[in-house]
């Protein structure tokens, strides 16, 4: 009889990253979205036309950032070489240095684009693997300029127009508001759910970017010099949005059961969002059924119920069984299916 939203993982973005609590079909799992604008250091290009616009990233973690430099703006050069990993043989006085990741560590990328002049670095990611696409914070501990990394499609598209000749200005400043549509986080755990094959998860997904977040100046061993207030990312910052539409809910609904609850979420959920890429669409195995949509989950028509009785049949085709094999025959003569595909559940699987 309680509602349970879970965090579905944050082992993405690689498929069958889903697991145990949040694999199971009493409870409701939880993926995470980037919202539709954060705030953040930004790659701004002004030119050429063609490929102007703001792009996402992430500011490394060297003790030289954007908020002590202020935006810095000029011509984006790509380093000779494009690695960085030795002397560079331009020289990028006055110019915002371009380098894709790999073969060495940040610090030398970026101590390599200090020695050569820049005022800051630019990397992007390689693509060499599925968790080497979007941006991370570089280390670059004893460095001093600033820099930031963005994903393999945009690093991609700036070094074409690089090897072409053209001029890239850009400017980087310490926090733009950078405007997307919804999409996949990352590090969000994809299914398809292995523990239950039947049973696709996550079952919804909500924001889990960028979330302001309560913290703490203290630790176990007393005071710290941590922060009141955050910005996190993670399904346990999506799942607590689901959490407090599951607590109004229960105000209007309080005789629903915690399955009735689930199912009006996902039955009135948001379709069309996006893979992380930014160009693919999300499918159910990303983001189950969709962006929940506070404001509808109140209507949703028709409920799918399920409760002990069914999940304890279910048990019986599924791993281990929560009853005695004797309970097991029972439950199947009182019509109560073992096969997950027949569970009551607002989506359907049908792993074989």
């Amino acid at each position: 009889g309680i509602w349970v939203a879970t965090s579905n993982g944050n082992d993405g973005p690689g498929d069958a990253t889903v697991g145990t609590p949040s694999g199971v079909p009493w409870i409701t799992s939880v993926g995470a979205l980037n919202d539709d604008a954060v705030f953040a250091p930004a790659l701004v290009l002004t030119a050429p036309g063609s490929i102007e616009g703001m792009y996402e990233s992430l500011e490394g973690g060297g003790p030289v950032t954007f908020d002590d430099t202020g935006a810095i703006t000029g011509n984006l050069v790509a380093a000779e070489p494009l690695l960085g990993c030795e002397p560079l043989s331009n020289d990028l006085t006055g110019q915002i240095a371009f380098m894709v990741r790999g073969e060495c560590a940040f610090v030398d990328k970026y101590n390599n684009a200090a020695a050569a002049g820049a005022s800051a670095l630019v990397v992007y990611n390689d693509g060499t693997a599925p968790d080497r696409i979007e941006p991370l914070v570089m280390a670059a501990d004893d460095t001093t300029i600033p820099g930031i990394m963005i994903d393999f499609f945009d690093g991609s598209t700036i070094a074409m127009r690089l090897d072409d000749g053209e001029a890239v200005e850009v400017a980087i400043g310490p926090e733009f508001q950078i405007s997307f549509e919804n999409r996949t986080a990352d590090f969000s755990s994809r299914g398809p759910n292995l523990g239950a094959p039947d049973i696709i998860k996550p079952d919804i997904t909500a924001p889990g970017v960028e979330i302001l977040a309560a913290g703490s100046p203290f630790t176990a061993d007393g005071p710290d010099d941590g922060e009141l207030f955050l910005n996190l990312q993670g399904t346990s910052m999506s799942s607590p949005h689901v959490a407090g539409v599951f607590a109004l809910l229960h105000q209007v609904h309080h005789d629903w059961s915690p399955a009735m609850a689930r199912s009006a979420l996902m039955t009135t959920a948001r379709n069309g969002l996006l893979e992380t890429d930014g160009a693919s669409e999300a499918d159910p195995f990303d983001v189950g059924a969709g962006l929940v949509q506070p404001n509808k989950v109140f209507f949703p028509g028709i409920v799918y119920d399920a409760g002990a009785l069914d999940y304890f049949a279910f048990s019986c085709g599924n791993n281990t069984p929560f009853v005695e094999p004797e309970v097991c025959d029972f439950l199947v003569e009182q019509g109560f299916p073992t096969d997950g595909s027949q569970l009551n559940y607002p989506s359907i699987g049908v792993s074989e």
